[in-house]
């Protein structure tokens, strides 16, 4: 197993990818939005003169909230506040493919595993039913899931990426699961 590590790490070529994007969270009872940061370590391999695979290894972190404000159930006499906060900390592993002669298109499907902590925290007033909820509750719990992206390299290994992510595997329609778009700024950056 070291040596399988050592062969990932010391192997040349390696390139780091840097990512920043903002995500949209799609979620079971609310939608929200979000920001995402990306590290990934990939090692590259040159099959044909078109294309480059590489195999990487990389850490997420992420942050999403869900306003009760914005839920699509609030009826004229329901007041709310609160919000849905989601902390995201991943570790993905997955392929890509760098296409063309210029290697300006990234396709790539990583793994992703880790924790999502999910704190809901917010009040529900309907003063002509006379109800008044709180509710203040967190969990934490381990995700699987899949991140699909695909990527543009316009200059000196600076570009715009695409995700699509669905946590957990097997899809399970819960309040931890989610799925979510995001786009952002990525850097290729040769080690």
């Amino acid at each position: 197993m070291i040596a399988l590590v050592a062969a990932f790490v010391f192997a040349v070529p390696l390139e780091l990818r840097l990512e920043a994007r903002p995500q949209i969270v799609f979620a079971p009872v609310l939608n929200g939005y979000g920001a995402v940061a990306e590290l990934a370590l990939g090692r590259v391999f040159s099959p044909s003169p078109h294309a480059d695979v590489k195999m990487e290894l990389g850490v997420v972190l992420g942050y999403a909230n869900a306003p009760y404000a914005q839920a699509a159930w609030l009826g004229r006499n329901e007041r709310v506040n609160g919000a849905e906060h989601r902390v995201q900390g991943w570790v993905v592993i997955g392929s890509a493919v760098r296409l063309t002669e210029s290697r300006r298109l990234v396709l790539g499907l990583q793994l992703a595993l880790g924790f999502t902590h999910l704190r809901i925290a917010g009040t529900l007033t309907n003063a002509q039913a006379a109800v008044s909820v709180r509710r203040d509750d967190s969990d934490t719990l381990f995700v699987l899931g899949v991140d699909l992206y695909a990527a543009v390299i316009i200059a000196h290994g600076i570009g715009v990426s695409a995700h699509v992510v669905g946590h957990p595997l097997p899809w399970a329609f819960r309040v931890t699961g989610y799925a979510s778009l995001s786009l952002g700024v990525i850097a290729l950056l040769p080690i």
